[in-house]
């Protein structure tokens, strides 16, 4: 539920970056940190109640 919530606001502030630029370029490499930090989200929830 969490994970879904974060996701949402990180695409909301990517968004918003895209329009005040006004150009593709900065939108990809601005969302590309969302896309790895979810991937990172993702791995670590699936790790931990491994290792715990």
């Amino acid at each position: 539920m969490m994970v879904i919530v974060k996701a949402r606001s990180f695409t909301r502030i990517y968004r918003t970056t895209g329009r005040d630029l006004h150009t593709t370029g900065p939108t990809i490499a601005a969302g590309l940190p969302a896309v790895f930090g979810l991937l990172a989200l993702v791995i670590a929830g699936l790790i931990f109640p491994l290792i715990s």
